[in-house]
């Protein structure tokens, strides 16, 4: 119970995201359905410009609130000496405190708006930085500017999609990454509109996809006319297939399957305890009957056992509390919750008061009745209360537990394979013994894409540099750049790609990546044609492509030395690249394309020499704090990442195994009560086999064979109900295990298993009994 009541309370949290805001059911995110060859995908980026021109031409709009984020380069902080990476910022546009409920603590949104270099904080992060003695009006240094903080507000709700922690005005951006973000082809943002309460959403979708057509045919002219969608602030948790990532995301396919687990621990509990109860009925049966014959009614008799049941249920309940208690930290710690179980939460009573409520009824229902129906005369002639019926419907109960055994099991087995065959497949890179480093530039930081500037050149030595005194290091065997990390699910999709005699009605979304011309032999991809980067200033207009790629562009040419552009970035497609898993397997692989830029770059990628991991930290770190003395040195092994990307599953799995644990549990606990009844009604039958010759062993395996064809029968119903749930959950795979029998077979033998050491005990107990004692009466 305690088990069903944590599920169901993380299930609550799960499904309340979001519902706290204002007028929560007149907000919508603005997203764009991009086309792709498998389909269209969702991004939920849109161009920087959007919020501001639907909401100016578009009266159904009363406000329109813009975000942008990037805590894959976060900006730098420092405060009194110390040092931050300043996750969980974000820019916003004015509407952003107007759409979004904030409580503000101190100052206002007026004055954070009236200066460029203001801050918000929430109250955990004005603690962080500036402690408990107050932060409001105090300075913050951000990669190098200072900006006052102006407003502190209350933290996120646990139940809020966004973990911004630090609120900057748009005004604060440098002209050139405000002019970046002006191109209506970067989707980089996120949109959210107010609607008014009598919009009409299909209506204001079709005008949006006008406007933006209309603008981006300003930059470049096409006859493609792109699709923008509105979606609910409260179905954005459960959002899937989204090619970006900037707010906290749940699955709806998880919390429902956690939401069955919860249903069936408490069923199972309920089949179990009805078992238990009409196995030892007859201790009670002489109890009912004088109860009966001193005028009793069947009515008095059914509500004394469902009273029992819930004076049961209730201690259970309170046990259940005290369980909840002492598991939640663990339980919010495994989940990264902040669940909370409080006597003063009306969810808390809700919660436990409807689990009380259906144990209570399910539990008690069949026994009360069983119990109260029979006749007093029957029992004091020794007639049997126990009908054919009875035993069915107990019969029944056990294939329905085994059953969900049978299922649960299948599921651990198939998930297990899964995540083996994710470990397990080339992913067409290698990430042994690589760790990341961060490098020092973000939004903040002037990065012009002119070669001939004073700030590139800059860039450009420091680059070169820091890469020589790394990879001059012990223990480091080879170093190379890139704008983003390898591996990334928030990868940024851009539409602008052009190229000579390009059809105005087509559009190939691609990821452009800033890699350094070693790039490929570092990660020892593989080239399928054409040739790799170079080290030459010539080829800083050049292009790799993958082969997704490759396939998109080659329906319109050959594709190797064809010149295309994006993003006012020009250059010749040199070499195709053997695909690879650049973002994880639930995402097919979508176009990419790779450019030799010595000026954007974020990511350092260091390969360690066999046995030398710990040396070329420190020798990393040293050359970073040389380097960069005003920014913390942070690294991620490109394992651990690529393991992050599939922690939920992971998670899941663990749990599934407990709760397939506590299920088995339970069904053994029923059936070792079902086969104690069974021996019991046999009692005579055994001892008189027993004295005409029946051996221990034929007797175990006269008991014991009912229960192997129940199990048997909960086997045949349970492989195919198995094979189409785990065949729904592995279509979120883009890439997945096939669904083979012998998976089935396992989970069928595992079972069969546990159920025949279970019953063998207590049949075995029963046949071993001195027959005397079974007959001594007759």
């Amino acid at each position: 119970m305690a088990a069903a009541v944590m599920i169901l309370l993380w299930v609550h949290n799960e499904r309340s995201y979001d519902t706290f805001h204002s007028n929560s059911d007149q907000l919508y995110r603005v997203s764009y359905l991009a086309e792709s060859g498998s389909g269209n995908t969702t991004w939920e980026r849109t161009p920087f410009p959007l919020g501001e021109t639907v909401k100016r031409q578009l009266p159904e709009i009363e406000q329109a609130a813009t975000a942008y984020s990037n805590d894959y380069n976060p900006p730098v902080f420092k405060v009194n000496g110390e040092i931050f990476n300043g996750k969980g910022v974000a820019f916003v546009n004015q509407d952003w405190l107007k759409v979004f409920r904030y409580q503000f603590l101190e100052g206002s949104a007026a004055s954070f708006f009236a200066h460029p270099q203001s801050l918000v904080l929430t109250r955990t992060a004005a603690e962080k930085y500036f402690g408990k003695g107050g932060a409001l009006g105090k300075s913050l240094n951000i990669d190098s500017v200072e900006y006052q903080v102006r407003a502190i507000v209350a933290d996120n709700p646990p139940n809020s999609s966004f973990r911004f922690q630090v609120l900057i005005p748009f005004a604060a951006l440098t002209p050139a990454a405000a002019d970046d973000m002006r191109a209506w082809g970067n989707h980089s943002c996120l949109t959210f509109v107010k609607l008014r309460k009598d919009a009409s959403v299909h209506a204001l979708e079709r005008k949006i996809s006008a406007i933006v057509k209309i603008e981006k045919d300003k930059q470049w002219k096409s006859k493609y006319v792109p699709e923008y969608t509105l979606l609910p602030l409260r179905a954005m948790h459960f959002e899937t297939d989204v090619s970006s990532d900037m707010v906290e995301r749940g699955d709806e396919k998880r919390v429902t399957l956690f939401t069955v687990f919860a249903v069936l621990l408490v069923i199972i509990a309920c089949i179990n305890y009805v078992n238990l109860v009409t196995a030892k009925a007859s201790l009670r049966i002489k109890e009912v009957s004088i109860k009966k014959i001193s005028g009793a009614g069947r009515t008095q008799i059914f509500g004394q056992f469902v009273i029992e049941t819930g004076a049961l249920s209730l201690i259970s309940m309170l046990v259940t509390v005290l369980l909840v208690n002492a598991c939640l930290p663990f339980f919010n710690n495994f989940t990264a919750r902040e669940l909370e179980f409080s006597v003063t939460s009306l969810t808390t009573w809700l919660i436990l008061g409807g689990t009380w409520l259906v144990i209570v009824i399910l539990a008690s229902i069949y026994p009360a009745l069983l119990l109260s129906s029979f006749r007093p005369v029957d029992v004091f002639r020794g007639h049997s209360i126990f009908s054919i019926r009875d035993a069915g419907l107990r019969k029944g109960l056990v294939v329905v537990q085994f059953t969900v055994s049978v299922v649960l099991i299948a599921g651990i087995v198939i998930m297990y394979r899964q995540q083996q065959f994710i470990r397990e497949t080339d992913a067409s890179y290698n990430r042994s013994q690589v760790f990341s480093i961060k490098l020092p530039t973000g939004l903040l930081v002037k990065m012009k894409r002119d070669p001939g500037s004073f700030e590139s050149s800059q860039r450009r030595l420091w680059f070169r540099t820091f890469k020589q005194e790394l990879a001059a290091q012990p223990g480091i065997g080879a170093v190379t750049f890139t704008q983003s990390p390898v591996l990334n699910n928030e990868a940024v999709f851009d539409e602008g790609l052009q190229w000579q005699n390009k059809p105005e009605d087509t559009e190939i979304p691609v990821t452009l990546q800033h890699i350094q011309p070693d790039y490929g032999a570092f990660f020892n991809m593989t080239l399928v044609s054409g040739r790799w980067l170079r080290d030459e200033p010539s080829d800083e207009n050049s292009f790799l492509i993958n082969e997704t790629g490759h396939r998109r562009l080659a329906l319109y040419g050959p594709v190797i030395g064809k010149k295309i552009s994006i993003n006012n970035i020009a250059g010749t497609v040199v070499g195709v690249v053997k695909d690879f898993h650049y973002t994880d397997f639930h995402q097919e692989i979508k176009p990419l394309l790779m450019a030799y830029n010595p000026n954007w770059y974020g990511i350092a990628y260091v390969k360690t020499r066999a046995g030398n991991t710990r040396a070329a930290l420190a020798a990393a770190e040293k050359v970073f704090k040389q380097a960069v003395p005003a920014k913390p040195f942070e690294y991620e092994f490109l394992d651990e990442s690529f393991d992050a990307m599939y922690r939920a599953e992971q998670k899941t799995w663990v749990l599934l195994n407990v709760f397939t644990g506590l299920i088995l549990f339970i069904s053994c606990l029923g059936i070792f009560g079902l086969s104690a009844h069974t021996a019991e009604l046999r009692t005579r039958e055994i001892g008189i086999r027993k004295v005409l010759g029946a051996s221990v062993t034929g007797i175990t395996a006269l008991l014991t064979k009912d229960f192997v064809k129940l199990v048997v029968v909960a086997i045949v119903i349970a492989s195919p109900v198995a094979w189409w749930i785990m065949n729904k959950w592995l279509q979120d795979f883009a890439y997945r295990v096939p669904v083979s029998w012998w998976m089935f077979a396992l989970a069928g033998v595992a079972a069969l298993t546990i159920a025949v050491l279970t019953v063998s005990f207590q049949s075995v107990k029963a046949a071993r009994g001195n027959p005397v004692n079974s007959l001594r009466n007759e």
